[in-house]
């Protein structure tokens, strides 16, 4: 019957030969089989047997995960001709990026630049990254949470300066220019300027004409239609007036937003309402049209900053604060790392997890 020893020298042999070379496998085994058989020798004594001999010569030398382990750890490991510790940084940096990057667009400031396939394909990027973190892990043998601590805290460190860098804000840290697009977006600022602008004149002439008309006869065709005043204005789509059975989703006659014009500087702008009839139009002409008026002016400063701010950029201005937006990086960032971990802790064990005999247990009690 096969004895606690000749069990664990079989079990080393089969972690080992995962990743290093039959010969070398062979030297490692023979090494330490004959270590321990001169540990159990030197603890028999009267009072102990051969079976808890080798049970405290096994305590003694380590269990053969932690033995398998450790020379694993140390032999030259490659994963595609690289360090897999590189991997493990370009995987984790990979996968903070891509996280980082589907929460922002879904708060704000990335939006401007993260259309729906771009947010699929960062989302896709980043389960490749975690994919290849555990099998840059496994490449190695070993755990790298060090590393992998140490990247994320790294990113939290450097979010304020990074953020400041890499986004030109303007009045409202929850939106901004990246200055990979500086050029493009400077561009689309102007034109949503000037489009506020026609905007602010569509709300003039509207409640001058509301002020006249006695019925819906009275009024031009982009105060009638309001498809026809969003084409005019290159507004979004207004949403439908507010029925018997909710919004309707078509119809209506075009009503001001009592907000103002929402506009981002990717040149989308939200500005109209709709009412179901001429009467509920005067009267949301009336109520809205004022109010409009009073928040373009604010608006329309706030996008003129961002414009200031971009056009700094583009001549050289290389930081601008942005605490909220790095204090989102760094939380975001934070909230990652403990999959991260997780992901290594798996991945590292399972290389070495211990493999369980029918008839022995390579346990020390």
């Amino acid at each position: 019957m096969p004895s606690l020893i000749d069990w664990y020298v079989v079990e080393l042999k089969h972690l080992l030969s995962a990743g290093l070379p039959l010969d070398r496998v062979d030297e490692i085994v023979r090494e330490s089989e004959s270590h321990l058989r001169e540990s159990v020798q030197s603890h028999l004594r009267p009072g102990v047997d051969a079976e808890e001999a080798a049970r405290l010569a096994i305590e003694a030398y380590g269990q053969p995960a932690r033995v398998a382990s450790a020379f694993l750890a140390r032999s030259s490991r490659r994963m595609a001709g690289i360090d897999p510790i590189w991997w493990v940084a370009a995987c984790s940096l990979l996968a903070v990026w891509c996280w980082n990057f589907e929460w922002m667009t879904f708060r704000g400031p990335f939006d401007i630049f993260g259309e729906s396939w771009l947010m699929c394909a960062v989302l896709v990027a980043g389960a490749v990254g975690l994919g290849l973190l555990a099998k840059s892990v496994r490449a190695g043998f070993r755990s790298y949470r060090a590393w992998i601590l140490g990247i994320g805290l790294g990113i939290v460190a450097l979010s304020r300066p990074l953020m400041s860098f890499w986004m030109i804000p303007g009045a409202s840290e929850w939106q901004g220019i990246s200055r990979l697009h500086l050029s493009r977006d400077i561009g689309r600022v102007e034109q949503t300027l000037t489009r506020m602008g026609a905007y602010r004149e569509y709300v003039e002439r509207g409640l001058a004409a509301y002020s006249k008309a006695k019925s819906s006869k009275d009024l031009p065709a982009d105060l009638l239609d309001p498809v026809t005043a969003q084409i005019e204005l290159h507004t979004q789509p207004a949403p439908g007036y507010f029925g018997p059975s909710g919004y309707e989703p078509v119809g209506g006659m075009p009503v001001p937003s009592p907000y103002g014009a929402d506009a981002m500087v990717d040149g989308r702008i939200w500005a109209l309402n709709t009412a179901k009839d001429f009467e509920a139009a005067r009267g949301g002409w009336r109520k809205n049209g004022p109010l409009a008026l009073a928040a373009l002016p604010r608006q329309l400063d706030d996008m003129a900053l961002q414009l200031r701010n971009a056009r700094e950029a583009q001549h050289g201005r290389l930081f601008f604060p942005q605490p909220e937006l790095s204090k989102e990086v760094a939380i975001h960032t934070l909230e990652l790392l403990p999959l991260l971990l997780l992901i290594d802790w798996l991945a590292s064990s399972s290389v070495t997890r211990r493999k369980r005999w029918a008839r022995k247990r390579l346990v020390v009690a």
